[in-house]
């Protein structure tokens, strides 16, 4: 359910949504929508709509570190760079699988990032016939400033959070990450 709108709140907005500036909201109130004790139902409808509004957080969050890293980078670009520096050096169909995309569109992405100096080919030491994509070190510097940014940010974002809930967010974090995404409704 969305609020009234108010002058500081458009119509349409949640009241839980961040500033469209991607400021920090101290405090920000939780919609006052409680479902009724014991409700799953409504509880995990809660969940999604709350993971909605974190995801298009998150892709908003993608796109201004794909400007902090290069000017004008594409988020699937910087996606491939933050790929291969995770879990590279790997080919091309390596990183096309790893990140669920289709190959041309790695290519293209690895195309600018060769062009801009952050990733280059290197024999395969298994397959000669091969190459194996590597970030520059230009490349592991911007990730790494990039990443200092981003945590900084959540350093902000979490400011008015004491260390238990903060480690009890990260905890229901980590347990939803690792569930399995397929169970059945009465398993």
């Amino acid at each position: 359910m969305i609020p009234e709108p108010t002058l500081d709140r458009p119509a349409g907005v949640p009241v839980h949504a961040a500033p469209a500036d991607g400021g920090a909201v101290p405090d920000a109130p939780v919609p006052d929508v409680p479902a009724p004790a014991g409700d799953r139902s409504a509880a995990v409808s809660s969940v999604a709509t709350e993971l909605g509004a974190l995801l298009m957080q998150i892709r908003s969050l993608r796109v201004e570190e794909a400007a902090a890293f290069h000017a004008g980078l594409q988020p699937g670009a910087f996606a491939v760079a933050r790929w291969i520096r995770t879990d590279g050096p790997a080919s091309a169909g390596a990183v096309a699988a790893g990140l669920l995309m289709d190959k041309s569109s790695v290519s293209r992405h690895l195309r600018v990032l060769r062009e801009a100096g952050y990733v280059q080919d290197e024999p395969d030491p298994e397959d000669r016939r091969s190459t194996i994509l590597t970030l520059t070190p230009l490349a592991e510097e911007r990730l790494a400033q990039v990443r200092m940014g981003t945590r900084e940010r959540l350093q902000n974002r979490l400011h008015a959070w004491d260390t238990d809930e903060v480690e009890q967010f990260a905890g229901l974090l980590h347990r939803f990450n690792v569930s399995p995404r397929d169970r059945p409704a009465d398993a």
